[in-house]
């Protein structure tokens, strides 16, 4: 059983290291967006795990309180706080998502001030023309 429960941990072990007399990125990226996404799904892998464990304590707690009611409302507390967790974890990674996009889609090439600069130029016809005489 314990095993199972770490699988989604070992999962991140598996990498090729194909570095030949070098140093390694351990990251296996070189993108910081590409970082704290899998940041963020080893949390929510790590989160599932506590969720479920979490759901069947809870399950048990209803089996155990037989009928006495401030243990099942104990139950129902830990229940609901643990799909509270998991939308939050759901909610996270959706939220970077949104981020991520977001911060990609600004273009850098662009300057920051976006306002024309004033005409500094002299027009080309600065003499006023000559009055003629009636």
């Amino acid at each position: 059983m314990t095993l199972l429960l770490a699988f989604p941990l070992i999962s991140f072990g598996q990498q090729e290291k194909d570095c030949d007399d070098k140093i390694c990125n351990p990251l296996t990226t070189g993108d910081l967006f590409e970082f704290i996404n899998k940041i963020i799904e080893a949390a929510i892998k790590l989160g599932a795990v506590v969720a479920v464990v979490a759901i069947i304590y809870a399950g048990f707690l209803f089996v155990v309180a037989q009928g006495d009611e401030t243990k099942i409302t104990t139950a129902k507390k830990v229940l609901l706080y643990s799909v509270i967790g998991m939308i939050i974890l759901l909610g996270a990674k959706i939220i970077s998502g949104v981020i991520v996009n977001t911060v990609k889609s600004v273009d850098t090439t662009k300057p920051a001030n976006t306002t024309k600069p004033a005409n500094t130029t002299k027009p080309a016809n600065t003499t006023k023309p000559a009055k003629t005489k009636k």
